[in-house]
């Protein structure tokens, strides 16, 4: 969507014009001189390999993994393109590849081809003579070569399309694949390399591979009863332990690369994965609290659905811990670029866990661009998305800090990042705009009493003061309106670890440590 600034891909429909930009390539000095005369650009499918291309096209099998700069053992992966090099003009028939030929028996040398007596006649045709041997020679060489081709190809096949059961049989690196009974439980198969996108490929080698029969029995079928909120998550139980099983369709590349890499206790932790039906699903360790959002806006202090002031000081912690290593100690360093508070998951100590990487970003070192990225594709949740973002498309790792910020007002008020106020004629309210009219300057009472009624009400006030100044003037400056103006993580984590401490000696109480789920501050 960055080629069409004008729509939005949310709201597309028939009939509008779209550019669609499409990888092209000339052939350079060197494969001209070879004989290569056109380039095609050729999208893989799930059964396609640089051997299938290869013989869909009948190119020569060097020269096209020279053209993609790949060898005999990269992997390469459904819906990326292929450069095809090809020294005649393609035709449209030169993509179909036929189904693999049955094998059948060798026939007998009498069947394969039979010269008659050549007549007087003939005797004195030269000519045609040699022509019927030519002929004969030929299809005797052709049949002996579609026998071997066949067999060829009926293996690969089967391979690919049979007994998906058996996969031990396969010829690919071996990654460990859990089931949830049996006799195999725990065993090491092997899993079909081009089922995963490309950027995945060292990242696969550290998850579990299941087959996606176990994860329909672990969710009952991916029923409703399973399914967490109004999320394509659902509850699971694999070899004894709670997992939490995502559906994604599209491209996963990115969250699976970045997940397979990192470890950190305040980044969710990814088990396994399995690709189904177009259709990724990945396995994560289960969050028994759920989302944050569901604690901050629930309402219902009846049930005790809510953080208390300790709870919530260590979720905002974990989150900048999270985030600290994301941009510092990651190589390369990353934006999450999506943090809101339903992207944040509580396990059962109220431990936060960033979670949804799907829009995280690779930053690398550029003092040319300053630490910012540019980009026409503006995505995100309103209320969390810094002004820089949203006018200019600039991404770096004030992005992030900027939404920690709004998501530290949340915490300290209890309200929606962004919600409609009936008092304005439905005009959309902006927490940290409205905590920028705070002000943290004037008279003392005025000033006390602002901040009393922005803290969230169900408290009741039980919370050390101080702590929340201080608590919203880093708020205040994570959402300062120029980036460079802002804090980084590392500072944040500083400043919240000395706020964490003076909470705990000012309320030694911590959330429950049986892992219930009920705060404990009463």
């Amino acid at each position: 969507m960055a080629q069409n600034p004008a729509h939005d891909s949310l709201d597309l429909y028939p009939g509008i014009a779209l550019t669609v930009p499409l990888r092209c390539a000339c052939p350079s000095p060197a494969q001209t001189s070879a004989g290569v005369k056109y380039l095609v650009t050729y999208l893989l499918d799930w059964d396609d390999d640089a051997s299938t291309v290869t013989d869909r096209f009948r190119a020569d099998y060097q020269t096209l993994l020279h053209a993609n700069s790949i060898t005999d053992d990269t992997t390469v992966y459904p819906f990326t393109t292929m450069l095809v090099p090809l020294k005649d003009k393609p035709t449209s028939e030169i993509a179909v590849l036929p189904e693999p030929p049955t094998p059948s028996p060798s026939p007998a040398p009498s069947d394969v081809v039979s010269v008659p007596p050549a007549s007087s006649a003939e005797a004195s045709s030269g000519p045609r003579w040699r022509v019927a041997a030519g002929v004969a020679a030929g299809c005797s060489s052709v049949l002996t070569l579609g026998a071997v081709l066949a067999l060829f190809l009926l293996c690969r096949w089967c391979r690919r399309h049979g007994d998906r059961g058996d996969r031990s049989k396969a010829t690919l690196p071996a990654v460990e694949h859990a089931v949830s009974d049996g006799p195999a439980k725990g065993a090491l198969t092997r899993v079909a390399s081009l089922m995963w996108p490309m950027v995945v490929r060292e990242a696969v080698g550290s998850l579990t591979v299941y087959d996606y029969g176990d994860l329909e029995r672990a969710t009952s079928g991916f029923s409703e009863e399973q399914c967490i909120g109004n999320s394509s998550v659902y509850r699971a139980v694999i070899n004894g332990s709670a997992v939490a099983v995502k559906r994604v369709p599209g491209d996963v590349g990115t969250e699976v690369t970045l997940l397979g890499r990192v470890n950190h206790s305040s980044l969710i932790r990814m088990s396994g994965l399995c690709m189904h039906g177009g259709y990724t699903y990945m396995a994560f360790e289960f969050a028994e609290n759920g989302a944050l959002s569901d604690w901050l806006h629930s309402g219902e202090e009846e049930e005790g659905r809510w953080l208390g002031w300790s709870q919530g000081v260590q979720v905002a912690l974990g989150v900048a811990g999270g985030l600290n290593y994301l941009h510092n100690y990651t190589d390369p360093p990353y934006v999450h670029k999506n943090l809101k508070g339903s992207n944040i998951l509580l396990d059962a100590c109220f431990r936060a866990k960033l979670s949804n990487f799907g829009l995280a970003l690779a930053i690398t070192a550029d003092d040319a661009r300053g630490g910012l990225w540019m980009t026409r594709h503006v995505v995100g949740t309103q209320g969390y998305l810094a002004p820089e973002y949203l006018e200019h498309g600039l991404i770096g790792s004030q992005l992030d800090v900027f939404a920690f910020g709004v998501l530290v007002l949340q915490l300290l008020s209890g309200k929606e990042a962004a919600r409609q106020d009936d008092d304005e004629n439905g005009k959309v309210v902006l927490l940290w705009e409205e905590a920028e009219r705070l002000g943290l300057g004037g008279g003392a009472g005025d000033l006390l009493d602002k901040v009393t009624a922005f803290v969230d009400g169900r408290l009741h006030g039980r919370y050390p003061l101080d702590v929340v100044f201080a608590m919203l003037a880093l708020a205040l400056r994570c959402v300062a309106r120029e980036p460079r103006t802002r804090p980084s993580m590392a500072e944040v984590l500083l400043s919240l670890s000395g706020m964490y401490n003076w909470t705990i000696n000012w309320d030694p109480r911590c959330p429950d440590p049986e892992g219930t789920g009920t705060p404990r501050e009463q």
